[in-house]
């Protein structure tokens, strides 16, 4: 059999170009040497010294018209992918991106595997081999929450390899936060909504929140699954049913309950701790997979509605809204005064009530930051200049959220 071994001059590389060898494969190696040795390639395999964005990478591969590609090459050093992400994004994204890219016309390679270490990407997990059930879910996992001091020390940690989006810490010291699991089998053909037929292998997953206390063990749950209701808690008709809820937000109250948005079904609703059910629940036409519900002062809850896929106006826009929880009504909101829907960002954002009561608007994949007084005039504004490659969503300046603090908080930063 003929395989490539891309980074085949590396440690690992060069040994499993080694064990292919002993195994009686033709082997060719494409290596640029920037950290591998060229003493290290076995001398039976072929050498081409190549960079994978090199131009002459889809003539050379079919040249030698391998059934297998094995897939080393990558800039593996932290340090450098922090201080110049460019650069890691450039070998590391756009390489194996023109790799693959070369292998489209080529019927001869019949497997492509990539090698990566599971900590880069799936974070610690409890299950090995780890699953990949779940297209998405590498997408927005998280698995780690931290409190670390002002010089980068570790004060607590917590790990659970199903937490996403969102946690925060509790007055006992512990922390409530996101997590996901599968929902049962015989809930999957009663949730309605989303696009027909495009669950993942029959599966869809729900939320699970969980609190812990500051030694890690759990003192609390709630199952989105058990308190949903199929019938009525529909799924937006253009999205995957992958996932039934995908919450996003979790914040806990005083006393207790917890506040959680729901994208996928446009629903945030305040969750009685002591029964599980719902003190009260917003949804569609109020809501359009919205983000960050914030409880404020007066009762109400503030919210950036992103307004993709809205249940009764075909126009996309996002918005920001003050509403009463236990009427649905709008107490307050901002809207573009000049160009609507130039105001949009489908994914992530956020938003905070200043002190001094104007309102700190984070347009998530625009990068855009802006602060507006109650009367809706724009007094502060930022656009990140930082672009750096995502999942999905490319090379983007995106935010997923926005805080200001006062000079009163942070003492340090005088």
């Amino acid at each position: 059999m003929k395989i490539l071994v891309t980074g085949g001059a590396g440690f690992i590389g060069s040994h499993i170009v080694d064990i292919y060898i002993g195994a009686g494969h033709e082997v060719l190696v494409l290596d640029n040497l920037s950290s591998g040795i060229k003493a290290n390639i076995n001398p039976q395999a072929k050498f081409v010294e190549l960079d994978l964005n090199d131009s002459q990478l889809k003539s050379t591969i079919e040249n030698f018209k391998p059934q297998v590609i094995n897939h080393h090459a990558a800039q593996i050093n932290v340090r450098v992918s922090v201080d110049d992400p460019k650069l890691d994004a450039s070998i590391n994204i756009l390489g194996s991106l023109n790799l693959l890219e070369s292998l489209k016309s080529l019927p001869s390679v019949k497997k492509v595997i990539f090698a990566s270490t599971g900590g880069a990407i799936y974070g610690d997990t409890d299950t090995i081999p780890t699953p990949e059930d779940f297209p998405a879910w590498p997408v927005f996992k998280g698995g780690i929450l931290l409190e670390v001091d002002w010089g980068g020390e570790v004060l607590w940690e917590h790990r659970d390899p199903a937490h996403h989006h969102d946690g925060r810490r509790t007055e006992s010291g512990g922390a409530l936060y996101l997590t996901i699991e599968e929902l049962p089998a015989a809930l999957v053909p009663r949730v309605r909504g989303g696009l027909p037929g495009t669950e993942h292998n029959g599966k869809m997953w729900s939320d699970r929140i969980v609190e812990v206390d500051r030694d890690g063990k759990l003192v609390w749950e709630w199952r989105a699954h058990e308190h949903l209701d199929p019938a009525t808690d529909v799924i937006t008709p253009t999205d995957l049913r992958h996932e039934w809820s995908h919450a996003n937000t979790v914040v806990p109250l005083p006393g207790g309950d917890v506040i959680v948005s729901f994208r996928n079904i446009s629903t945030i609703a305040r969750i009685d701790r002591a029964t599980g059910g719902f003190v009260w629940k917003l949804a569609p036409p109020l809501l359009a997979q919205q983000h960050d519900p914030n409880p404020l002062d007066n009762g109400n809850v503030l919210i950036f509605n992103n307004g993709s896929r809205r249940a009764n106006i075909p126009l996309i826009f996002s918005s920001v809204i003050e509403v009463e929880p236990q009427s649905g009504k709008i107490a307050w909101e901002y809207r573009d005064a000049t160009a609507m829907l130039s105001f949009f960002s489908s994914y992530i954002s956020g938003v905070q009530r200043l002190p001094n009561g104007n309102t700190l608007i984070c347009e998530g994949l625009t990068g855009r930051i802006f602060e507006v007084t109650p009367g809706r005039e724009i007094v502060w504004e930022y656009i990140s200049p930082h672009f750096h490659p995502m999942q999905v969503f490319g090379v983007s300046n995106a935010v997923f959220r926005a805080f200001r603090y006062g000079p009163e908080r942070f003492p340090r930063l005088k």
